[in-house]
Order: structure tokens, then C-alpha cells, then sequence
């Protein structure tokens, strides 16, 4: 993971904002935008040579009513992998996905034939099971009408 330190935010630059103006150069895996004091963020990226790329592209763009300054951070941050940690593995969803659905996996020390599987978005589920009919009851119940006995002291 490599990193991008953007200076001279203008404070009302939001996350998403940030985050599609670096995804025209390439597409970040995580923004952290300062608060207080604001006006510096850190943009992450898969690799070294996309945050080359953005650092040339975002130097001195116009963004919000402000100027940036690009440049690539000088060290890793708190969250990053230890030194020679070649096996991290990032997950961003999409910029444009809904907040509820964006979410982060940080994977670390796994083997190289580590294989990971995502799960479907939940509109792209089946439905779920229509419950049984009213005259069967699951096993264990009693039959329809009777009712529940309680447990006894």
C-alpha cells in the first residue's frame, strides 16, 4: 500500500468528493480526511505506481475553492503492514455504492494460497423461504391449537 498526502484541502472537500477526484488518475482503496485541525488527507492505493500517478495529476488541481499539493507520504501510517508484508490484502467497494454497503477488509499474514470469497450485496439474494403452510408446525412443537407448554419449576 502506498499513500498520497494532499494538502491545502479546502475544509467543506468531503470523503466522496476526494475520492472521485484521485479515482480519474486511479482507484483509491481509502481516504482519511483530517478534521481538527482539517486541511490535509491521506488517500491509500494498491500500489506505488498509481499514487505516482496521482501525486502528477492532483499537484496544484483545483479542488473545492483551493489548490492542492500532492505528494507521496512520507511514512505508512498507523494501519499499515510491517515492513517486507507483501501478503495484505485490501477490499473497497465501489465509490459509488451506497454508504450502508461500503465496507473494508484488511487481510494480513495469510499464505500466499489463501483464496477469498465476498458475499453478494443482499438485493442480489434469493428470497427467503415462505413460511410453512398453517396446518404443519416444525417438529417438536405441538399440533395447531394446543398450546405451548411452559417450562415447569
Amino acid at each position: 500500500m502506498s499513500r498520497v498526502y494532499i494538502g491545502n484541502l479546502d475544509p467543506h472537500v468531503g470523503q466522496d468528493e476526494l475520492m472521485h477526484a484521485c479515482s480519474k488518475f486511479a482507484m483509491p482503496a481509502s481516504v482519511w480526511i483530517a478534521r481538527n485541525p482539517g486541511g490535509f488527507a491521506f488517500v491509500e492505493f494498491s500500489d506505488t505506481r498509481a499514487a505516482e500517478v496521482v501525486v502528477a495529476g492532483m499537484q496544484d488541481a483545483l479542488l473545492g475553492q483551493q489548490r492542492v499539493k500532492a505528494e507521496l507520504a512520507k511514512n505508512k501510517g498507523k494501519n499499515a503492514a510491517p515492513a517486507g508484508n507483501s501478503a495484505a490484502l485490501s477490499l473497497a467497494a465501489p465509490v459509488d455504492a451506497p454508504r450502508s454497503q461500503r465496507h473494508r477488509a484488511v487481510l494480513r499474514n495469510l499464505p500466499p494460497a489463501y483464496e477469498c470469497e465476498t458475499r453478494p450485496p443482499r438485493s442480489s439474494l434469493p428470497p427467503a423461504a415462505s413460511p410453512p403452510s398453517s396446518g404443519t408446525r416444525p417438529p417438536g412443537y405441538p399440533p395447531a391449537g394446543v398450546p405451548a407448554r411452559r417450562g415447569t419449576r
